[in-house]
């Protein structure tokens, strides 16, 4: 590496005995982070933009139909030969990408050809290729998955779960749009969202594996050309009331009942408050409702719940939830019961409980040393929100137990919604 190269690096230690983290901006500006791994087989990459499924608006106020992000996630996949999928396969490569609530993820894992299948992917955010040709072809297949996921009880729940929560908020859509949304959708508004929201500065690069950090920002240097005009800003989201409905079901072709009881949480902001709240409402879900957890355990011993009851959430900027539940031998029983152990939640954490549950995460993390697509996973994760790596680790490290009442008693506090899917008769 020449001396001007590394001037340009800034290097992290990751804490737990994680390695190195070597940071840097590719000259058109893109954030470019290289976790060496030596001795690790395949090389895992992702670059990711700040772009997603809530972003409804163009910064000049211009609406985005739902389903923009990911139907714009489907035309980057062309290049001047054709399909991105076939030159990665010809490699050895896979390919991979899905779009979030706030940003848009494209992923290469390879053995060889790391250069080539690093220039590929980034040249591939550079232009939109997109035609009318591949935009027909795309909408037919996103169709295709809507229709599939419109039979899939995990997805429809979450979803009417989270119509039930917010009555405005963009969350509330179907990332994937409807098939009436993403035919509002001409090539020419994708061109322009793609302009903005996959500028080099707004785009993240991670890559994790046995692979010289030189070699990467050279070759983002090459394949991310800069650009004039503005950049990416995204437009934030107003509070907003409640969905119109507390309680929605369906039937679709299930074995079983799927009971989720969802709230609504006070988003927590941006930076380092945003970090926090994700790592304390990680530590006390865990510590509820997780394996042997102050909620769950009662609930199993008694036959309630099973392996597959679960509590999950989403802590973004200006939106933040928890879901809890799972599958049923009787829906009505099982709302019941775990309505009464939310109710019955205690005010008081003692600090064993909080330590063991800190252990556990701690754990969690430790697991994915030395492993290229987690470790990349959790680099993204926290750069995609202008936080260090391994800030998360530091941050679990100095949760306390009167933090994370303040954030039992909001779940004590909350408005709790309900979905089932019932099995279709």
């Amino acid at each position: 590496m020449t001396r001007s190269a590394a001037s340009r690096w800034r290097r992290h230690e990751l804490p737990l005995g994680g390695g190195v983290v070597h940071e840097a901006r590719s000259r058109a500006g893109a954030q470019v982070l290289v976790a060496p791994l030596p001795g690790v087989l395949r090389t895992h990459a992702m670059v990711a933009a700040r772009f997603g499924s809530v972003d409804d608006h163009l910064p000049d106020g211009t609406p985005l139909p739902p389903g923009t992000a990911h139907l714009l996630e489907h035309q980057m996949f062309q290049d001047e030969e054709g399909d991105l999928f076939d030159t990665y396969a010809r490699r050895g490569a896979e390919a991979n990408a899905y779009t979030t609530a706030t940003s848009t993820c494209y992923l290469v894992s390879c053995r060889d050809a790391v250069r080539e299948n690093l220039g590929t992917l980034l040249g591939s955010m550079a232009a939109f290729l997109g035609t009318p040709e591949s935009l027909a072809r795309e909408r037919d297949i996103i169709d295709q998955e809507i229709a599939l996921y419109a039979d899939d009880a995990a997805s429809r729940g979450h979803l009417d779960l989270l119509r039930s929560l917010y009555a405005t908020h963009p969350v509330r859509e179907d990332p994937a749009g409807t098939k009436a949304s993403i035919r509002r959708i001409p090539l020419g508004l994708l061109e322009r969202v793609h302009a903005l929201a996959y500028a080099p500065r707004n785009l993240v690069l991670v890559v994790a594996g046995d692979v010289d950090p030189a070699l990467v920002l050279e070759v983002a240097d090459e394949a991310v050309p800069a650009r004039r005009g503005a950049a990416w800003r995204r437009v934030r989201h107003a509070k907003d009331g409640r969905g119109p409905q507390r309680r929605r079901s369906a039937r679709l072709p299930v074995a079983r009942p799927q009971v989720l009881l969802g709230a609504r949480l006070a988003p927590s902001g941006g930076g380092r408050a945003l970090l926090r709240a994700r790592v304390e409402w990680t530590l006390l879900l865990d510590l509820l409702f997780g394996d042997g957890g102050l909620v769950q355990a009662p609930l199993f011993d008694r036959g309630v719940v099973d392996e597959g009851f679960a509590a999950t959430g989403e802590h973004e900027v200006d939106h933040a939830y928890v879901v809890v539940g799972g599958d049923a031998d009787d829906a009505r029983l099982y709302e019941r019961e775990l309505r009464g152990a939310l109710a019955a939640l205690p005010r008081r954490l003692s600090a064993s409980d909080v330590e063991r549950a800190r252990r556990r995460q701690l754990g969690v993390r430790a697991r994915r040393l030395g492993r290229a697509e987690p470790t990349a996973n959790a680099l993204l994760a926290n750069a995609l929100d202008g936080l260090a790596p391994g800030g998360d680790v530091a941050c679990l490290q100095a949760v306390g137990v009167a933090s994370l009442e303040r954030r039992l008693n909001e779940l004590a506090r909350a408005e709790w919604a309900v979905s089932v899917v019932h099995p279709r008769v």
